[in-house]
């Protein structure tokens, strides 16, 4: 983890990290797979 981002970059990861638990969570990628 890089604690040294924060910011509008720190926002979009841990946007994309909570997207990428609900795949994680419902085993499913949104793609089809």
């Amino acid at each position: 983890m890089r604690k040294n981002r924060n910011g509008p970059v720190g926002e979009v990861e841990l946007m994309f990290h909570k997207e990428t638990m609900k795949f994680v969570e419902t085993g499913k990628t949104g793609y089809g797979e």
